[in-house]
């Protein structure tokens, strides 16, 4: 769940995130708030930092593959050199 779903789920319930025995101050358990936010933020940089590699993958293997199927398609009679028909 990312901190603004988290937010948003918080503000919709109508419990602040603020004040005594709050949501936020549920899900921290014994750690302070701030580490508690820190560690979600982290967590959401980590999880965009692994979107965009995978998009630039997507990308790039859809860029290449008219490359890799021609390529392919060059040297497939020769790797069925010497096999036998089935």
């Amino acid at each position: 769940m990312t901190i603004w779903r988290f937010w948003r789920r918080i503000r919709w319930r109508g419990k602040s995130w603020r004040g005594e025995n709050s949501s936020l101050d549920l899900l921290a358990g014994s750690r302070s708030k701030s580490s508690f936010i820190a560690e979600c933020l982290e967590r959401r940089i980590l999880q965009i930092e692994e979107e965009k590699l995978k998009n630039l993958m997507v990308e790039g293997y859809q860029n290449t593959k008219t490359e890799s199927l021609a390529f392919a398609q060059e040297f497939e009679p020769i790797d069925l050199e010497g096999w036998n028909e089935y």
